[in-house]
Formats: structure tokens, C-alpha cells, sequence
């Protein structure tokens, strides 16, 4: 008898062990529930249950700064949507958006849009932190277009600040002689003249000179003055 009641309290323990692992399993699979009933509005409500679904970002328009290979090649305004109904929301980045990043794309099967490079491209990996809003592009170098190492993507530049400056060069000379007891002297001096100043997008230049001579006086000479700009 003792040997018949051992034998059923270890299958019990067993199924009670198993019922218990069933239970975790299911509590574990299950998604995270809130309480939504103290929110008012059914767009925060759907707001909620999209934070609930696993997004880690809701769709809409944000500041993004955007990394290859961890080296920052952009700061744009990013917008993320779902590309179908059920899917997870992903950033919107054209071909030519990751052609100008440097990505090697084939030039047919252009497709216009958004365009999915993580599946098209079994090795490329995605990275998304919303805290910091920060988007990681991992591309392995075939893909890549071969560039100058360090170099600074043109979406980095910025106008810079409103700023004038002055460089100049000068030379002189200073000579005097004794001749049947007069004394002369001759004074030469020379400079050249490099300025300039930054409004805005607008640069303004100016290259000048200045001499002096004994006979012909002190003279100024404007070389070249010219305006530029960016045109994008």
C-alpha cells in the first residue's frame, strides 16, 4: 500500500508540474494589457494599444538623426508608418534616400515610395531607439559604394555662422644713401589684401592690394570681388 500511494503523489507532482508550466506559457505569449478606461478620446486609446502591439514608435513625423555603420550621415525629418495593416511601423526611406547614404542599389526594379531595404537585403539589420531618436543602418561593404574613409555627408553641412574676416601680407623695404654729402631715402611697401564675410547662405569676397612708393604716392588696387551661394 505504501509502495501504490508513493507512486501516485509523483504522478501528481508531474501533473502539477506540467499544469504549472502550461499557465506560465500562456501568461508569458499573452499580450501586455492597460487599462485604457481612464483615458479619454479614442485616439489615445489606439494610441495605448499600439504601444501595447509592441511599437516601439507610433506613426508620424519626427527628428531622426540616421547612422551607416554607426559614422552619422543625416538629421532629417523622418516618417514612420506601417507599410499594411497588421505590420510594425517602419521608417520611410526612398532608393535615392539610401543611394545618397552610399547604399548600392540595382538601378531596375526602381520602385517609387518607401522602399524596404531590410527585406530586400537579408544582411542588412535595422536599428530604431526612440528615446534618443536614433535610426542604425548596419550594410556590409559590398553593398556599399566606395567613398573617401572619414568623409562627411553634404546633408551634415549647416549655413555655418555670420562671421567677417581679414588676412593680408605685408612687405616693405627701407633704403638710405649718402651722396656728395645728401642724404635720400626710399620707402616701399607693399600688402595684399584677402577678405570677406558670411550672411546667411551669401559669401562676399574681396582680393585687393596696396603699395606705396616714393615717386608715385600710396595706391590702391582692387584685384576681384565676387558674391556666392549655394543653389540646391
Amino acid at each position: 500500500m505504501v509502495f501504490i500511494s508513493t507512486r501516485i503523489s509523483v504522478a501528481g507532482r508531474q501533473a502539477g508540474l506540467c499544469l504549472t508550466c502550461l499557465l506560465l506559457s500562456k501568461i508569458s505569449a499573452a499580450q501586455e494589457q492597460y487599462n485604457a478606461s481612464f483615458i479619454r478620446g479614442d485616439a489615445a486609446v489606439e494610441m495605448v494599444s499600439q504601444l501595447a502591439a509592441g511599437d516601439d514608435i507610433l506613426p508620424g513625423t519626427y527628428l531622426f538623426d540616421i547612422y551607416l555603420n554607426d559614422q552619422q550621415i543625416d538629421q532629417r525629418e523622418l516618417t514612420f508608418a506601417r507599410r499594411e495593416k497588421d505590420s510594425a511601423v517602419a521608417p520611410c526611406l526612398s532608393m535615392e534616400d539610401y543611394r545618397e547614404y552610399g547604399v548600392r542599389l540595382p538601378v531596375a526594379n526602381e520602385q517609387p515610395g518607401c522602399y524596404d531595404l531590410v527585406s530586400t537585403m537579408g544582411e542588412v539589420k535595422m536599428a530604431i531607439d526612440a528615446g534618443v531618436h536614433r535610426l542604425d543602418l548596419y550594410v556590409p561593404q559590398t553593398h556599399l559604394i566606395a567613398r573617401p574613409q572619414g568623409a562627411v555627408s553634404t546633408k551634415l553641412y549647416d549655413q555655418g555662422i555670420n562671421a567677417g574676416y581679414l588676412n593680408y601680407n605685408l612687405n616693405g623695404t627701407q633704403s638710405r644713401n649718402r651722396f656728395n654729402g645728401t642724404n635720400a631715402k626710399a620707402d616701399y611697401y607693399f600688402a595684399s589684401v584677402n577678405s570677406g564675410i558670411n550672411l546667411g547662405p551669401w559669401r562676399l569676397r574681396n582680393d585687393s592690394t596696396v603699395d606705396r612708393q616714393p615717386e608715385a604716392g600710396t595706391q590702391w588696387r582692387n584685384i576681384a570681388t565676387w558674391a556666392e551661394t549655394c543653389c540646391r
